[in-house]
């Protein structure tokens, strides 16, 4: 077989594989789940006192992951959801006021991020929607390229409740998953999870993490990822 037929074939596959995680990726949600959402440094959060509005007030997440609210200074809100906060708060004026009837809720909030790199048409930071799967990660980043190695789609994610720097990896056959060969659903994604589509020969490895890690994952992701990615290259 020729060069040429060989890569008119690798694309035409490649357009089956994108058409079918077209058909198979309902379209991602525009929602963030604030539910399950947990704050972050740099959120801003209304809170409103009822019956007492001049106790109502706008806090910012500080860097040190705490709030400054009146009469009750300092109050730890990193890491929390809303409703958890919410009655953090109650229980701390309730040493200040009769029965205080609290509710907060989100004035600006940074939101949750996935990060898509490898081969696929447009590599970069997507936002975390409620419910985002890898089908839809991927076709939100323009699907495969012509050099994209559908059987090896690697998702690096941080446990529940795990350290920074602590990763576990899933490797997904997505060519199998779309025939409906696999013995698993399309998998949603969790906060900050990164998603790799493996490439089917690769040789420059360092331009292989300059490319889809130093640019695209943010500090400090960008360290505890690299070397982890850089094996996985290696072991191609």
């Amino acid at each position: 077989m020729s060069l040429s037929m060989l890569l008119v074939g690798c694309a035409g596959n490649v357009s089956q594989l994108n058409k079918a995680i077209t058909q198979a990726a309902a379209t991602p949600s525009s929602e963030i789940d604030l539910e399950q959402y947990r704050l972050q440094l740099g959120d801003v959060i209304s809170v409103v006192f009822y019956g007492n509005p001049e106790m109502d007030q706008k806090v910012i997440v500080k860097p040190d992951g705490n709030i400054s609210l009146f009469l009750v200074g300092d109050i730890q809100a990193d890491g929390l959801t809303l409703t958890e906060l919410e009655a953090r708060v109650e229980e701390e004026y309730s040493t200040q006021m009769k029965s205080p009837e609290i509710r907060l809720t989100m004035d600006r909030f940074l939101g949750y991020n996935i990060y898509v790199g490898g081969e696929v048409v447009d590599p970069g930071t997507y936002p975390l929607t409620k419910g985002l799967t890898l089908l839809q990660a991927i076709f939100l980043a323009g699907g495969f390229n012509e050099n994209a190695k559908a059987n090896r789609v690697i998702i690096y994610s941080r446990p529940e409740g795990g350290e920074l720097g602590r990763y576990q990896k899933i490797v997904v056959d997505v060519s199998k998953m779309l025939k409906g060969k696999a013995d698993f659903q399309d998998p949603k994604l969790k906060p900050f999870d990164t998603i790799f589509v493996s490439r089917s020969n690769i040789v420059k490895v360092d331009l292989f993490v300059d490319q889809y890690i130093n640019r695209l994952v943010p500090f400090p992701v960008v360290q505890v990822l690299s070397f982890i990615l850089l094996w996985e290259r290696l072991r191609d």
